[in-house]
């Protein structure tokens, strides 16, 4: 048994949407056993190079249940939990090279609440455009110059203190103002929505994004709006490990040296 037929479908398919993919209908058909070869020759050896990563456990996790649903004809919820794994795999990149306090807003359930708040970053392109217009010497991301991402409040406005850090911290940063128009004292982190955390993930590992932004999009259309909840299960299986090979090689781009 070899992946002859596979590795076929995976050249010819090569940069082509999954939906574009599903309109051509130009699909294959994977065996079990053909599938199995491919986790285990292909997909098993690029997961091993992830191991060590802050959210190594839940991309492990994603990746057996959408496995058990390609395999049920669940497209949507297998691309789902693919979808899932990049946001892990740009998470670890993010949290392990600026602060931890990121992975603590995980596990106290404080993130949200710090949404709700307005502590936020939409794109990277507006974190990069708030750090630099505070320090534009800013070349690289670390545990104190990501709060310059942040908000800055005042003493009477500091909603989460264990995340914020005090302005005169930061040499010569001065003239903030908090939303109330006082002088700001600290600067509280903000948090990176999906599409400012690929950014950033890329941008401190020196890539271009423009692959995970794919990887990433093309998924989400899966997801929403059709559905693909009872897709031919040999077809689903066989997109999914595509989507998933794609997967895997984006995120160890981010760790490549």
């Amino acid at each position: 048994m070899d992946l002859e037929n596979f590795d076929e479908f995976i050249s010819r398919t090569n940069g082509i949407g999954t939906l574009d993919l599903i309109k051509r209908k130009g699909l294959y058909t994977i065996p079990n056993s053909e599938a199995n070869l491919f986790y285990n020759k292909i997909l098993l050896p690029k997961l091993n190079l992830l191991k060590g990563l802050s959210y190594y456990n839940d991309i492990i996790r994603s990746i057996n249940s959408g496995r058990g649903e390609a395999v049920a004809g669940n497209l949507r919820s297998a691309e789902e939990n693919s979808r899932f794994i990049i946001e892990r795999g740009c998470l670890s990149k993010f949290i392990e090279s600026t602060t931890l306090k990121y992975d603590i807003a995980l596990k106290n359930m404080d993130w949200h609440n710090m949404v709700n708040k307005g502590y936020t970053i939409s794109s990277f392109g507006e974190a990069m455009r708030r750090i630099r217009s505070l320090d534009p010497s800013i070349k690289q991301l670390d545990s104190k110059s990501i709060f310059l991402a942040g908000k800055a409040v005042c003493s009477k406005h500091l909603e989460f203190p264990f995340y914020s850090i005090p302005i005169k911290d930061f040499n010569g940063l001065k003239n903030l103002r908090c939303k109330c128009g006082s002088k700001a004292d600290y600067l509280t982190l903000a948090m990176p929505k999906v599409s400012a955390l690929i950014g950033l993930a890329s941008f401190i590992a020196g890539i271009n994004p423009n692959s995970l932004y794919f990887v990433y999009s093309n998924l989400s259309r899966v997801v929403h709006p059709y559905g693909f909840t009872d897709f031919p299960k040999g077809q689903s299986y066989a997109l999914w490990l595509r989507d998933l090979d794609s997967i895997l090689s984006s995120i160890i781009s981010l760790y490549k040296k």
